[in-house]
């Protein structure tokens, strides 16, 4: 998983987890029929105060599959984070209010996902990958 953050207003983080993630609730407590996912640590990097509504990737299929919803991951700790399931906040509760559907697909197509552009279709080409680098201070 790779998380993709702007902590406190700073400048772009990326921070990486390796682990699977676990079902949760709201409060960060672990349940097998939780509505959010839990890093239970970064192995590289952290979020921060700000980092919030920040998107969740999957790497296998390249697509978010949450927003950050709170946790107390930070620089100095190896606490939690929570993040709203992408796939229960998509159509939501049921109503327009509750949806991202109704902003993500406002034309009601029915497409459930798109994917990015062809990497070698654009004129530059970003890789991240993994260092042993630290930066919180």
């Amino acid at each position: 998983m790779v998380c993709i953050h702007h902590p406190g207003t700073d400048e772009k983080r990326i921070s990486f987890e390796n682990d699977p993630l676990t079902l949760g609730t709201q409060s960060g407590n672990i349940t097998s029929d939780g509505r959010y996912l839990r890093v239970e640590d970064w192995d590289l990097g952290t979020t921060e105060a700000g980092s919030s509504g920040s998107p969740l990737f999957d790497l296998t299929t390249k697509r978010v599959v949450g927003q950050l919803f709170g946790g107390f991951a930070a620089c100095g700790n190896s606490d939690y984070d929570v993040y709203g399931r992408f796939a229960l906040s998509y159509p939501g509760n049921g109503t327009t209010d509750a949806s991202l559907q109704s902003w993500l697909d406002p034309d009601d197509t029915g497409l459930t996902a798109i994917d990015g552009r062809f990497a070698q279709a654009c004129n530059f080409f970003v890789r991240a990958e993994q260092t042993s680098f630290d930066f919180c201070q």
